[in-house]
């Protein structure tokens, strides 16, 4: 019999196959493992000369700009002090493959930190943002590196040991779209790989190369100028020690609650209840910010040096300001009291301190209403602008992809009020699940009650916005008709609106508050008793 191979002649054969697809594979195809003609020598061989009658570093150093394919590779000259500023760098054009990406190695290389260079672009005044440009539109073009100004180095040294440590997302209150939001520190480890991602950046890095019209230029500059200096906001009434107690929320309930209490099982389960309650709350009132003080902003920021001026803020954000204003009121009044309570006595969280806030839900809620109805309307305003008017394309794609966002849409954020209102039932009910205490049940099952009704009055109002649609829509297939001719202008004029069915006028004979509904529509079918046909 022939005996197996051992562990050790695989990992030989392995190696050996892997130096013979080296050498007889071309450059291009390698763009899957390898990032740039550099990085060639990093495949994973223990000694990449055996086999090779060329050393790969050798072969390196041969290449010439002029030898590089142009639809494959541009070049990258480091304009640094302490750098060759004559050897140029030859890099892969590949789709889907950020600007950061694939400097990220070559500069970990040379021991550059990128967050503290800039990345221009022959002809171009202002800098590539590293993390939204597409390397595939740069193939033949030639970029540099250049040191930032003292002032944008904010006193980081350029010079530094790239560390594998990635950062956590920290607890503290953070201002939106700062410097750290696109050029952060950019190792190949911490970079982005996910799809969803990559393509929304293809998206802006695309129109970013390609557009030359004025405006357009424009557009890029300023976003270019909000991710190094932030967007400008509007100011709000909001007190900022209650905002600021958004970013301060402990991670679980029992921080708060003393270690001497002994807490049963039940309570525990009703205090995790609550805090979910808490946590979710939170976490949508950034949502919420996110949507006002990144898109909002930034499209009136944008507005007032005259771009994107024919896109509608009401129509496609509605009433979100006033959505956010609401739910700041129920963290101000209401949960933050509670948490509060809790914390200055160490004492369980007591759902009987929001009972004002559900009791007052019709109140408190009262622009979700009208959000609700409009919401259908928001999303097809956004679809059609984004599809016809490439600025505004590129203003949401740039949105979009901070990393604030986290790869939501706008499209996914503008239908979280509708979710949010939902939820607030299913969540009390799962309080009362666990709850024991006869005054708390009492009091939760309530809460419960006003907000289903709150909930079932919007639907009620939806229903009516639908069933006035709909009878539009019937209108306007149905032709009027002429019940006088007349030649007559000014009689024509009175006549007319006399020919016209108008289904939503009261129905005569019955109540003014009964409306019409559609109950149902089909095709009408004629059968001819002659010969059977059906028409």
């Amino acid at each position: 019999m022939t005996p197996k191979p051992s562990d050790v002649e695989k990992t030989d054969f392995v190696t050996a196959t892997m130096s013979i697809f080296l050498a007889v594979s071309p450059t291009a195809r390698l763009h899957t493992r390898c990032r740039s003609l550099n990085q060639m020598d990093r495949v994973g061989l223990k000694n990449p000369d055996s086999g090779l009658n060329v050393p790969l570093q050798q072969r390196r150093h041969n290449l010439a700009r002029s030898q590089v394919n142009s639809s494959e590779y541009f070049s990258v000259a480091f304009e640094i002090d302490g750098q060759d500023a004559s050897g140029h760098e030859f890099l892969l054009a590949a789709k889907g493959t950020s600007l950061a990406e694939a400097l990220g190695p070559v500069c970990n290389r040379r021991g550059i930190e990128l967050s503290n260079v800039e990345v221009m672009l022959e002809q171009y005044k202002t800098p590539l943002p590293i993390l939204t440009t597409d390397t595939a539109w740069l193939g033949g073009k030639h970029i540099s590196l250049r040191e930032k100004d003292s002032s944008e180095s904010r006193g980081n040294k350029l010079f530094s040991h790239p560390s594998r440590k990635t950062s956590r997302s920290c607890k503290g209150r953070t201002s939106f779209f700062s410097v750290s939001t696109e050029e952060g520190n950019v190792t190949s480890d911490t970079l982005p790989t996910e799809s969803k991602s990559k393509s929304s950046r293809q998206r802006w890095s695309g129109l970013f190369g390609n557009s030359k019209d004025s405006k357009m230029e424009m557009l890029v500059e300023k976003l270019n100028n909000y991710s190094k200096f932030g967007i400008p906001q509007v100011k709000r009434n909001h007190d900022e020690d209650i905002e600021e107690s958004l970013y301060k929320l402990e991670d679980d309930w029992r921080e708060i609650v003393s270690k001497k209490r002994v807490v049963s099982d039940i309570e525990c389960q009703q205090q995790a209840a609550i805090w979910e309650l808490v946590q979710t709350e939170v976490a949508y009132i950034h949502t919420l910010k996110l949507v006002t003080d990144l898109f909002l902003a930034c499209l009136i920021s944008l507005q007032k040096v005259n771009l994107l001026l024919d896109i509608d803020k009401s129509r496609l954000f509605s009433n979100i300001e006033e959505i956010s204003s609401c739910n700041f009121t129920l963290w101000s009044k209401y949960l933050l009291p509670m948490l509060a309570c809790a914390r200055e006595n160490a004492t369980l969280l007591d759902p009987n301190i929001i009972l004002e806030a559900f009791l007052k839900c019709e109140e408190l809620f009262g622009p979700y209403v009208v959000y609700c109805s409009e919401q259908s309307e928001c999303q097809k305003y956004c679809r059609e602008k984004t599809g016809s008017n490439e600025l505004f394309t590129a203003y949401l794609a740039w949105c979009e992809t901070q990393k604030d966002c986290h790869r939501l849409r706008l499209l996914e954020m503008l239908v979280k009020p509708m979710q949010r209102l939902t939820k607030y039932s299913l969540l009390l009910k799962a309080i009362l699940k666990h709850t024991t205490l006869p005054k708390q049940k009492e009091n939760i099952e309530l809460m419960i009650e006003r907000i289903d009704s709150f909930v079932n009055n919007v639907n009620t109002t939806l229903k009516q916005k639908e069933d006035i649609e709909s009878l539009r829509n019937i209108m306007a297939r149905i032709e009027s008709y002429d019940v006088v001719e007349t030649k007559d202008e000014d009689l024509e004029k009175l006549i007319k609106p006399h020919n016209e069915l108008d289904l939503q006028k009261p129905m005569p004979g019955c109540n003014p508050l009964h409306k019409r509904q559609l109950i149902a529509e089909a095709d009408l079918k004629l059968k001819d008793h002659n010969n059977s046909k059906v028409y």
